[in-house]
């Protein structure tokens, strides 16, 4: 999750959202490749894998831009579908997690918006890990219902966004040029800041072995602080 002061919108991932509101991920492992190509009734020609979507939402004062990736889009006629595709282990082939259909009915919101659509068939297709079998359930579902689901989970997440938004608003300013907290830099210790916001800026890990005494712990945490308040 992320706040752009700039226009005063919440960056927010459909995975993220769900886990936070629902909590449990909607993740799961994706079938092998021939389950598509044995499937052609399911998977008909034309069929999209791994579509990226995106969407913009208004509430509470904010703008949200929602992100998730579909297992699966596909149009027949002027119908589109989109899919939640899972590999499933005996439980959940029972009983389907509700992660993944809260997932699947987002996915279904931002396929209607960018298609500019009436309504989108929201599809599970759960593959055994058993036996292969596959078990699939769908719902037709208006625009206009997609969009009131989707705008009511933005506020089961109050308290994250509201640390989102104030960290971005009030800590990070305060953060941005602030002063090295000693009179003097000693020696050994500005190789280390310069390394540790390279690190950052390249967002790699760090290694540093140096003796006791030179002052490690100060001179991670001021380029760290420096790099927050720049915006990295």
């Amino acid at each position: 999750m992320k706040y752009r002061l700039s226009d005063n919108t919440v960056e927010l991932s459909l995975s993220r959202l769900c886990a936070l509101a629902v909590g449990d991920s909607p993740m799961g492992e994706l079938p092998p490749t021939y389950i598509y190509e044995r499937e052609k009734t399911l998977f008909p020609s034309g069929y999209e894998r791994n579509v990226r979507l995106s969407a913009l939402l208004e509430g509470d004062g904010l703008r949200y831009e929602l992100t998730g990736v579909a297992d699966g889009v596909f149009c027949v006629g002027r119908e589109w579908t989109v899919d939640v595709v899972r590999m499933a282990d005996a439980r959940e082939m029972r009983a389907v997690k509700q992660a993944w259909k809260t997932y699947a009915q987002l996915l279904g919101f931002l396929l209607a918006e960018r298609e500019d659509c009436e309504a989108v068939t929201v599809r599970l297709v759960l593959v055994s890990r058993e036996d292969g079998s596959i078990k699939t359930s769908f719902k037709k579902l208006s625009r206009e219902s997609l969009h009131g689901f989707t705008s009511t989970l933005p506020s089961l997440l109050a308290f994250y966004v509201n640390q989102t938004v104030e960290r971005e608003r009030e800590r990070r300013p305060s953060a941005d040029g602030v002063p090295f907290p000693y009179p003097e830099i000693r020696e050994g210790q500005e190789e280390m800041i310069r390394g540790v916001m390279n690190a950052i800026r390249r967002e790699k890990r760090l290694f540093v072995c140096a003796p006791t005494g030179i002052g490690k712990t100060v001179s991670a945490l001021y380029p760290a602080v420096r790099a927050f308040g720049s915006g990295l």
